[in-house]
C-alpha cells in the first residue's frame, strides 16, 4: 500500500450524519482511505486509524489528504499537517 497519497477536495453540509470516505476495504483487515466524521477528518491505515478534531466548515470546499509512507501516515487539511500516526 506504501507509498501512496489519497486526496479530495470535499464540501460539507455540517450535518454530523453525513460521511464521506474514499479509499479502499481489504476483507478481514484494514484499508486505507480517508473521510469525514462528525464534522472531523479521518484516516484509515492498515495498522488502525486516527482521527483529528480539527472542524470542517459547512459549504467550504475543503482539501483533504493523506501521505502513506512505509511507517507512518500523515494527514494534512487544507495543505496544514494535522497529525501522524
Amino acid at each position: 500500500f506504501a507509498p501512496c497519497t489519497l486526496e479530495a477536495w470535499i464540501r460539507t453540509t455540517g450535518d454530523k450524519r453525513q460521511q464521506f470516505i474514499i479509499g479502499s476495504d481489504v476483507p478481514n483487515f484494514y484499508g486505507i482511505g480517508i473521510g469525514i466524521k462528525n464534522n472531523s477528518p479521518i484516516v484509515e491505515t492498515i495498522r488502525g486509524g486516527f482521527d483529528i478534531a480539527s472542524p470542517i466548515r459547512p459549504g467550504e470546499w475543503t482539501h483533504l489528504a493523506a501521505v502513506y509512507g512505509p511507517k507512518e501516515t500523515t494527514l494534512f487539511l487544507n495543505g496544514k499537517k494535522l497529525g501522524v500516526g
